[in-house]
């Protein structure tokens, strides 16, 4: 998600390259949450 422009101040200047670090280097490309790929559109299907 990008960063609003009025909340750029609060983000270090290297935010980029520190976000990247986390999401493919330490979460090796999956949410750390539910270890789903990063960048997939994933669909659940509910059945009632």
């Amino acid at each position: 998600m990008p960063i609003k422009p009025e909340l750029r101040g609060f983000y270090p200047i290297d935010w980029a390259e520190l976000s990247i670090s986390i999401r493919f280097r330490r979460a090796k490309g999956r949410c750390e949450h539910c270890e789903r790929p990063h960048g997939k559109r994933i669909c659940k299907q509910v059945f009632t």
